[in-house]
């Protein structure tokens, strides 16, 4: 839901931290997979065009063998993945509460901090070092079985050809070659494993980021929310052009998730300023915008006035932290608003 602040808070860390690494990771992992394929590529093809086409073959056999076992391995290392970016996730958002935490310093306040914390860093590193341990067995694995056909070939390339001095010393030369080509194919290995690990990150990033959606009527006690205005119970269906709806009710009746359902409804043509937010507006730009809760939510009102085209204007328990002098003003503020628009709002 677009108001709730354990929601605000992950995503914010996945772009802050999460999208970063794994962007990079991405990038990083590209040009190092394009580099190895052709490194590899061009190595087998001279190393066979020398020696014995039949060297191809090997490779080739153990390649696919290789790939057809992380392939069915990939579950495994999915759950790991996606097991140690949320552990890490959690920890990077505990670590952004440190603020008031620390630097206030209540005792009782840091030593319950401090202990989540604690825990948070050791599940994130049990999980973090399992996931990374499930790689490298998975990629050693795999390098085991490329290898087999790979040697299976060499033998009988040696056997074939033991009485061949030539041919023995070509393959003799290449072997240290051989050795590093197979270092590289690990690398290979390991970043064919690192695919899923990656792919799980990814789709992790876009599943935060694009939340499933929740039935907003199902927290809506609609005939326990009445207009003040008027005393009517508030129908969504039948709503002025222009005016000032105040919707008033008994805590827990839903009136902030009426406000988000008719911006669900309206979309761009409605307008909805949180109670608590951090949008941008342009007064922000100026070293000297601070000001009181009160002054601050005039210049925003204001700049919705002016540079904003939304027919409907919804605040959501905007006199929440305001004083009776201000609360006032942006009472005015707002039926001078309404003479021109329709504004929703819900009073705290």
């Amino acid at each position: 839901m677009l108001s709730s602040d354990e929601l605000q808070s992950t995503a914010t860390t996945t772009l802050a931290q999460e999208s970063n690494y794994t962007l990079e990771t991405v990038i990083d992992s590209i040009f190092d997979i394009s580099a190895l394929v052709l490194n590899v590529l061009f190595n087998v093809l001279v190393i066979a065009w020398f020696l014995d086409g039949t060297l191809l073959l090997g490779y080739a056999v153990g390649i696919i063998s290789a790939s057809i076992f992380v392939h069915f391995r990939r579950h495994t290392l999915k759950m790991a993945a996606k097991t140690d970016q949320q552990s890490r996730l959690s920890l990077t958002t505990k670590l952004f509460d440190s603020w008031d935490n620390v630097v206030i310093f209540n005792k009782h306040n840091y030593t319950l901090y401090n202990n989540i914390v604690q825990k948070s860093f050791a599940i994130a590193k049990n999980n973090s070092v399992k996931s990374t341990s499930i790689q490298h067995i998975n990629s050693s694995l795999g390098m085991i079985i490329l290898m087999l056909p790979v040697f299976v070939v060499t033998a009988f390339i040696f056997n074939k050809n033991w009485h061949d001095a030539a041919t023995m010393a070509v393959l003799i030369a290449t072997l240290p070659r051989q050795i590093q080509l197979l270092q590289m194919c690990y690398a290979l290995i390991g970043y064919h494993t690192s695919i899923g690990v990656i792919k799980t990150m990814l789709d992790g990033i876009l599943e935060v980021l694009q939340p499933t959606a929740v039935n907003l009527d199902n927290y809506i006690q609609a005939d326990q929310i009445r207009v003040q205005q008027t005393g009517d119970i508030f129908d969504l269906t039948q709503l002025p052009k222009q005016g000032r709806v105040t919707l008033v009710g008994n805590n827990g009746v839903g009136k902030s998730c009426m406000l988000l359902k008719l911006k669900e409804h309206y979309q761009e043509q409605a307008y909805y300023l949180p109670a608590k937010h951090n949008l941008y507006f342009n007064y922000k730009t100026d070293k000297a915008h601070k000001g009181s809760t009160g002054q601050q939510l005039i210049k925003q009102i204001q700049e919705i006035r002016e540079d904003d085209q939304s027919t409907i204007v919804m605040l959501d328990e905007w006199d929440a932290h305001l004083d009776r002098e201000n609360t006032q003003i942006i009472d005015q503020y707002l039926d001078h608003l309404a003479q021109t628009r329709l504004v929703v709002d819900v009073r705290h």
